[in-house]
């Protein structure tokens, strides 16, 4: 499960990428959350205790 929450923030960041270059907003900033996200669900312990076998 954390695989899938760090594939949809990055698909989300990827996304917002050709209007960050094209038009130098991030429309609403939504990159920085995501980018934050992904590495809590990287780092985290409790994510880790979570989602168990």
């Amino acid at each position: 499960m954390p695989k899938l929450m760090i594939t949809a923030y990055t698909i989300n960041i990827l996304s917002h990428l050709p209007v960050l270059f094209m038009e130098g907003e991030t429309g609403g900033g939504s990159i920085l959350p995501s980018v934050l996200w992904i590495l809590y669900f990287i780092r985290s312990r409790r994510v880790k205790a979570t989602f168990t076998n």
